[in-house]
């Protein structure tokens, strides 16, 4: 028994608490005194009882005594509330119990995936920031309180890749510093593969390319063109054309043309081409076409081209029969076509389609397959031939059935397209073709391929133009109706830009505004045209490529409206048309001038001649698809045109 304690343990302390609280002091003083002389070591606990129990006994025994039933009361609230003290200790000592084994570990992991997604929110802000370092430190501190956390693995992935793109960036903008314009042009366009928007690359290659001279250009398309590096001329006559359109145009487009037709006719003629690479052929042939319609070989082996491309993708599905008659159109058409793996591939397709005729039970059908497929010039061609004699001589030899015939070729529609020549009406002369669209096309049946249709697209017809009426309206489309003014296009000096100009005769020719800069968008604009009411101009340009892109490339139409002028002075064009490679050109207006028609070969990749409002809605086209079609010129009353000497000299003089 501790110090302290051992008096407790005696019936005598225990007695002295009930005469205490009885109020009986006097003889609990004497119990308490007698017990703190037994046990001194106790005198700490009872001298403190001792001198209460003396205290109370002194003030009067009756008086205390009277009021033992309060003092009971008390007493045993007191031990109430040490009952409660005691119950709240156990509880106490018991929820230390759960906190240290239930709490403390669930509070840890709370703290874990609080610390986690603070981790990995930080990360996504600072890599939104463009800051890679801090957010490679964070998701790697995301991954190192989650190791399976997806989104912090993809985040410090795409941190990472931004992170060398960053690095190449910064690279590429040193080189071309340094005028190491060809290697910077390499890292920009490497940059733009991985990251097509990453930051300015874009503009940044437009300027390397407006560095290089369109003479520069032109010269090394030539030296490619001359040495038959048809791809290297492809690539160097399309840059080109991306910086000045107008740059040796006529040869430039015939050289170029030229040069897709090459390269085109060389892998359509090739063994081994991927899909890719048959695609890449199909669109040079579609540009080939753009740039000058009308050429029968290039049309047929693009389209011949897209139908072995669908056949692939019907032998994939399934549709063996169907993919084996279009390789055999192809076939029958153009044998030399994509060198022996045309032959090849119309083998495996007969012996694939000799198998289900095998399986079905149909025999006949097999060995017409296998023998069709034994013809072709082909290694494995021994092989058909013997599964065709099997069939021979499964077939029941007393029965004489008609052979079931593997499907034949049907003709190939654009050859017998080329070979029937509808007969050739004689053309009317363009002048009686007021309110018509007046337009070339490579549909037979017109000498000079000038043909006209009425605004809805119906009634096509050849036409004659013996007074060179369309050229006389070309030119006439930029005169304003009372031949004061006149607009066209100019180089404003940097090779990179075809300006808009407005040229005034009824002022003196000596004023500083006799010549005006309407529009200089830093783009090449042309084929412009005026509005009947001499408000607007209409005209192409390759100012922005992509759909709501700015640059120079591609060809879209664009209106401006004389009446709108911005604070520099110069008006404002606003893009009617969004392509991506595609070439919208040539505009006319309607007689109403409500209307503007030009020529597209969006879709279907045949040049058509489509219509739309002059706000750019309604785009339609109302070509019938089945012909190219191009360069359309809304056909007005003759007006006779004066030349520029001549109204120099009536231009007043003051």
């Amino acid at each position: 028994m501790s110090a302290g304690n051992a008096s407790k343990e005696d019936p005598r302390y225990e007695r002295a608490m009930q005469d205490m609280d009885t109020g009986a002091w006097s003889k609990a003083a004497d119990a308490i005194q007698g017990l703190l002389q037994e046990y001194p070591g106790d005198s700490e606990q009872l001298s403190p009882i001792l001198s209460s129990a003396r205290m109370r006994a002194s003030v009067g025994g009756q008086r205390i005594r009277g009021r033992g039933g309060l003092a009971t009361f008390l007493n045993r609230r007191r031990r109430t509330q040490l009952l409660v003290l005691f119950m709240l200790l156990l509880v106490t000592l018991g929820g230390v119990g759960i906190y240290r084994f239930w709490l403390t570990p669930l509070r840890v992991q709370q703290a874990l995936t609080q610390a986690f997604n603070s981790q990995l929110e930080q990360g996504k802000m600072a890599l939104a920031a463009t800051d890679y370092t801090e957010a490679e430190t964070r998701f790697t501190a995301a991954l190192a309180l989650n190791t399976d956390s997806v989104e912090a693995q993809t985040g410090l992935a795409e941190t990472q890749h931004l992170q060398a793109i960053q690095t190449d960036y910064t690279a590429a903008i040193d080189l071309a510093a340094k005028g190491e314009n060809a290697t910077a042009m390499d890292a920009f366009l490497s940059i733009q593969t991985q990251e097509p928007d990453y930051k300015d690359v874009p503009k940044r290659i437009d300027q390397l390319v407006a560095l290089s001279s369109a003479k520069d250009l032109f010269a090394q398309a030539q030296e490619a063109y001359q040495q038959e590096r048809w791809d290297e001329a492809i690539s160097l006559f399309t840059g080109l054309r991306d910086q000045n359109v107008a740059y040796q145009q006529v040869v430039v487009e015939a050289q170029f043309n030229e040069s897709l037709l090459q390269a085109a006719n060389r892998d359509a003629l090739s063994a081994g081409q991927s899909n890719a690479q048959i695609e890449q052929s199909i669109s040079r042939y579609r540009q080939a076409l753009s740039l000058q319609p009308g050429n029968p070989v290039a049309q047929a082996r693009m389209d011949m081209l897209t139908a072995y491309i669908q056949a692939k993708g019907l032998i994939g599905q399934g549709r063996v029969a169907q993919a084996e008659q279009i390789f055999t159109n192809i076939y029958a058409a153009d044998a030399n076509l994509l060198g022996s793996d045309l032959p090849q591939i119309l083998f495996d397709t007969r012996m694939a389609l000799g198998n289900q005729y095998e399986q079905a039970g149909d025999l006949w059908a097999a060995y017409n397959a296998y023998l069709a497929a034994a013809s072709l010039p082909v290694p494995r061609a021994g092989e058909a031939r013997q599964r065709a004699e099997a069939m021979g001589l499964a077939l029941t030899p007393t029965v004489t059935p008609t052979a079931t015939p593997i499907p034949t070729a049907t003709p190939d529609p654009l050859a017998l397209l080329y070979a029937q020549l509808t007969p050739t009406p004689v053309p009317s002369p363009l002048e009686q073709f007021v309110g018509w669209i007046a337009f070339y096309s490579d549909r037979p049946g017109s000498s000079s391929g000038l043909w006209v249709m009425r605004p809805d697209g119906s009634g096509v017809q050849p036409a004659s133009d013996p007074s060179g009426l369309y050229k006389h309206l070309e030119l006439q489309a930029t005169w304003f109706k009372d031949n004061t003014r006149r607009i066209w296009v100019e180089s404003d000096g940097t090779e990179v830009s075809i300006a808009i100009y407005m040229w005034r005769y009824d002022i003196p020719q000596h004023w500083n505004n006799v010549r005006v800069e309407l529009l200089n968008n830093s783009a090449t604009n042309y084929q412009i045209q005026l509005s009947p009411n001499d408000r607007y101009v209409v005209f192409t340009s390759q100012r922005g490529g992509a759909p709501g892109g700015t640059g120079n490339t591609g060809d879209e139409i664009f209106i401006m409206d004389l009446n709108e002028i911005v604070g520099d002075g110069y008006h404002v064009g606003h893009r009617l048309t969004f392509n991506d490679w595609q070439w919208d050109k040539h505009p006319t207006f309607s007689a109403d001038g409500n209307t503007i028609f030009f020529w597209s070969n969006r879709e279907i990749g045949k040049s058509q001649i489509w219509a739309m409002s002059l706000d750019g809605n309604n785009q339609r086209s109302i070509s019938d698809g089945e012909y190219n079609d191009w360069d359309p010129l809304f056909v007005v009353p003759y007006r006779a045109i004066p030349t520029h000497k001549e109204m120099i000299k009536k231009a007043p003089t003051q």
